[in-house]
């Protein structure tokens, strides 16, 4: 059997980040694979040294100016991965946070072939008058991209609750989502952002870790409002970490 857990987290970066509380969360997750957005170059390359990664790819979405360049990071934590960007929405303009890239990542390395995972970090279109249809084009260009026979997981911000059209997408090609396969659709269960004060549970389930091929989901978890050290949480980011642990059997 092989495995592969992987963490999405939206860092809020722009607001500073606390690495070592960060790294904290990520060391009791074990993941194999880091997915980040709203980063810093500095800060994902702080996270790495804190966790030992093998691999880190940061890649640029946008500079705000008044503070260092946003953008995108994957982390080989226990794998080395590959990771290639493409700007898809307002791609040629670098100042406005409305850019959109997309992380496209691979693992790598001796003991794997051609058909290794694939992994894929998104942060689609929030708000806006456009919002809609940004989403709908930049889930399509994603998957003009994927490849049916590989296993691959797409996680991240993607800006969207369950029921938005975007993801009869990703079902139609076979991806299911982490968090409902393990534990449906109970209330908040799931709730990875805040709208609004963050002294109450978060009221909006926005991000996924979605999986197709052989992976099938074992396990996903976020912390849970009201849970010892939740409280830690709000002051890291507007947004929750979502862990999903995932298996295929393994070659013969």
């Amino acid at each position: 059997m092989v495995r592969l857990t992987i963490t999405t987290w939206n860092l809020q970066g722009s607001k500073g980040v606390d690495v070592e509380a960060v790294a904290g969360h990520l060391r009791e997750q074990n993941p194999d694979v880091v997915l980040l957005q709203e980063v810093q170059r500095r800060q994902a390359r702080d996270i790495r040294w804190a966790l030992g990664a093998k691999t880190l790819h940061w890649s640029f979405k946008h500079w705000p100016v008044r503070v260092p360049a946003e953008g995108m990071a994957i982390l080989g934590l226990t794998v080395p991965l590959s990771v290639r960007a493409r700007g898809i929405t307002h791609r040629w303009n670098p100042f406005t946070w409305r850019r959109r890239i997309i992380q496209l990542g691979r693992v790598v390395g001796d003991e794997v072939d051609d058909d290794s995972p694939a992994i894929v970090n998104v942060h689609l279109t929030p708000h806006g008058p456009t919002s809609e249809a940004d989403r709908a084009a930049e889930v399509a260009w994603l998957l003009r991209r994927l490849q049916p026979t590989r296993d691959t997981v797409v996680g991240g911000d993607f800006n969207a609750a369950s029921t938005d059209v975007i993801f009869a997408g990703l079902t139609n090609e076979g991806l299911r989502d982490a968090w409902p396969t393990v534990h449906g659709l109970n209330g908040t269960s799931g709730n990875t952002n805040w709208h609004g004060p963050r002294n109450r549970a978060p009221n909006k389930r926005i991000d996924y870790l979605w999986a197709s091929g052989h992976l099938f989901v074992e396990d996903a978890e976020v912390p849970a409002f009201g849970t010892p050290g939740f409280e830690t949480y709000p002051g890291l980011s507007d947004h929750l970490p979502l862990t999903a642990r995932f298996a295929a059997p393994a070659e013969d």
